[in-house]
């Protein structure tokens, strides 16, 4: 999928210049059934998608971008284990679309290196009870979150894939950095959800 260029754009020959986003999503086929997907790299045209089922080449498909709506699309490619899509044009998502990449694009990478985020996270609200396999609830410090996953501030390392429970939400331990570490939840949080986290 080629190599990452400095400014976060992937190093391809297109119509436009793609960029690795790393978000979930959920993507719509010709079945009418949503599932999960990773939304690997977006441009205004289109995507490289992971799935576990991957669409065939010419099917349609309904891709859910968070921040941004259901883009609408036909498979240009498809791989074992991913596949590639072409955006159809909707004047009014598509501008969504340009102004988050814009903000994407123009984002500086914070004092630890972390990297540029397509989810906006929020800063400094918490603690948050967290359980890690199976040891005793901690209250920890959040550093920022999002609806998709947080970063907590400890001297606590768990190992890379561990399970952890943020307040209710079940989560995954993804990343270490140098002042604690990062989860993914297992489901996206909703507004509710994020908002009783709060209280």
């Amino acid at each position: 999928m080629g190599q990452s260029l400095p400014s976060g754009q992937v190093h391809e020959r297109r119509q436009q210049p793609r960029f690795r986003v790393g978000v979930r999503g959920r993507v719509w086929n010709d079945e009418g059934a949503p599932a999960r997907c990773l939304i690997v790299d977006l441009s205004i045209t289109g995507a490289c998608v992971e799935a576990t089922t991957v669409p065939l080449v010419g099917a349609r498909i309904e891709l859910d971008v968070p921040t941004v709506g259901r883009l609408r699309g036909r498979v240009v490619r498809s791989d074992p284990f991913d596949f590639g899509a072409v955006f159809e044009a909707d004047i009014l998502l598509q501008q969504k679309l340009v102004e988050r990449l814009a903000r994407f694009a123009a984002a500086e990478a914070d004092a630890d290196g972390e990297e540029r985020r397509f989810v906006p996270r929020e800063r400094g609200y918490g603690p948050a009870l967290v359980t890690l396999s199976g040891k005793p609830a901690k209250a920890l410090p959040i550093l920022d979150r999002s609806h998709t996953g947080a970063a907590f501030v400890t001297a606590e390392r768990p190992a890379i894939g561990s399970v952890a429970m943020v307040n209710a939400h079940p989560a995954r331990v993804v990343r270490h950095f140098r002042h604690g570490f990062a989860v993914v939840f297992e489901y996206d949080l909703d507004a509710k959800q994020v908002s009783a986290d709060r209280a």
